[in-house]
């Protein structure tokens, strides 16, 4: 059995794609999907601190506007999965 990964995508876009067992829930591949959401947001984050470390006339956000994009988020989940018990922890 062969567990790895490898990166796929069209021009200027990656994916990782998990070439081992997965996890299914009908046809849907949990494993493959929390692979690629935990990808996109590793990149996303080093991107974000990437802008702000090398423009210094942007700031980044207060402690206090991170925790309402948290709590925003967290609505938006909820509603999303309403049946799914979603909750922040700490």
């Amino acid at each position: 059995m062969s567990i790895g990964f490898k990166c796929q995508g069209r021009e200027g876009h990656s994916r990782l794609i998990w070439t081992g067992p997965g996890v299914y829930q009908g046809e849907i591949n949990a494993s493959q999907i929390g692979l690629d959401s935990e990808f996109r947001i590793g990149v996303l984050e080093r991107v974000l601190e990437w802008v702000v470390n090398n423009n210094p006339e942007v700031r980044g956000p207060e402690q206090e506007t991170v925790t309402e994009i948290r709590a925003d988020v967290l609505t938006v989940l909820q509603e999303k999965y309403p049946s799914s018990g979603i909750s922040l922890d700490g």
